[in-house]
């Protein structure tokens, strides 16, 4: 969602029109925001994670503003994947996929099933649909090479999201962070810099 957020704000202030199109949230208004009905899992850890409910493609393309579209960036190959690669077709525009996360090692955390299994799914469900996109999108330069091997050198393309704003900075003297945090001076400190969900 940051990244995203990052390359809407960024797009934006070089002049580029992008349309967002996202899961439906309460409290929400934005300028050029398409929500989509949404549902939510009880399972897995997934309570608190909205998933869109793609809309008949006429219904959506009926609140769509009718200017001529460059291009579409999808997030997620399953959940908005298909529908983007229809509504690709539909209105003759190329479609573009970010890929963010390792599927196949995901689905060992998410499943039950036999590594055998997961594989399987892994290639005929989620590559799959990524094999549909004109181009996908890699964050870092290893992702890439293994993209690449899988899909492609012409398919896929490398493209951080990790640039990193002034807020991030921290300009304290290490010295006064470690007295601060109750760290011995000289003691070693180890940093996760990393999520904290269920998984």
């Amino acid at each position: 969602a940051i990244s995203t957020k990052r390359s809407v704000d960024v797009l934006r202030s070089m002049g580029h029109r992008v349309m967002v199109i996202g899961p439906r949230q309460p409290r929400m208004s934005e300028a050029d925001y398409i929500a989509m009905p949404t549902v939510r899992i009880p399972f897995f850890g997934l309570d608190d994670y909205p998933i869109p409910l793609p809309e008949p493609l006429l219904v959506f393309l009926f609140r769509l503003p009718k200017i001529h579209w460059d291009i579409i960036h999808v997030h997620h190959p399953l959940v908005v994947g298909p529908f983007a690669i229809r509504l690709g077709k539909r209105l003759h525009i190329p479609v573009v996929f970010t890929y963010h996360t390792q599927y196949d090692r995901y689905l060992e955390h998410l499943t039950v099933f036999s590594k055998r299994i997961n594989r399987l799914v892994y290639e005929h469900v989620i590559l799959s649909v990524c094999r549909r996109f004109d181009g996908i999108i890699a964050t870092t330069k290893w992702l890439h090479k293994e993209l690449a091997s899988i899909f492609g050198v012409g398919q896929v393309h490398y493209a951080s999201t990790a640039g990193i704003t002034n807020p991030f900075f921290v300009h304290t003297p290490k010295h006064v962070l470690r007295s601060t945090l109750n760290v011995p001076v000289d003691g070693p400190i180890f940093l996760s810099v990393s999520r904290l969900s269920r998984e």
